[in-house]
């Protein structure tokens, strides 16, 4: 009877705690097996942070990402209106522009750039019609247009006179463009 009871205990506790319980259990006294287990579970929590970091990081990287889409899509919606202020500004990044003192005026200087034509602009520049200014020089939008708008400068070597510009060399100032960074 001995000899079955020997055989039947180790199924009896195989088959009450299944084969990966019994295992554990067996393991569990050994301290190596132990240490291995509060490794692993160390590894787990250390993975989890990192994720949970990565996670935080990512949403901060979200968030930094709709902040500048929403700035950029304010500038691209910000247009020259009658009563608000504005700095001259070039695309290729020169330091000052051709402005004109009429309307008339500003269509001939158009011409004679579209053409090549720098003699016709001088000639413009000798008569009084056209001055270049410094970009970054501020003006107040008197008749905003598709094409060319009419301001009077604010400082610079022309300010209080009237001229008329490309609409596309107006930019925001920068006490505007700093509110919708805020």
């Amino acid at each position: 009877m001995r000899i079955i009871l020997h055989v039947v205990a180790p199924t009896v506790i195989v088959g009450l705690l299944g084969f990966a319980g019994y295992h554990n259990y067996k393991m569990s006294s050994d301290p190596a097996y132990r240490a291995a287990q509060e490794e692993h579970r160390r590894q787990v929590a250390e993975e989890a942070k990192q994720r949970k970091a990565a996670d935080e990081g990512s949403r901060r990287y979200e968030e930094a990402r709709k902040r500048e889409e929403e700035k950029k899509k304010k500038l691209r919606q910000w247009s020259p209106a009658s009563g608000k202020e504005a700095v001259l500004r070039t695309e290729g990044g020169g330091e000052a522009l051709f402005v004109a003192f009429s309307r008339a005026a500003l269509d001939r200087l158009t011409q004679s750039s579209v053409r090549g034509d720098s003699a016709g602009v001088l000639e413009q520049i000798a008569a009084g019609e056209a001055a270049m200014i410094p970009v970054g020089t501020r003006v107040l939008v008197l008749d905003p247009g598709m094409m060319a708008t009419e301001v009077r400068f604010m400082d610079g070597p022309k300010a209080l006179k009237r001229a008329w510009i490309a609409t596309d060399f107006l930019a925001p100032t920068p006490e505007f463009v700093a509110s919708i960074s805020n």
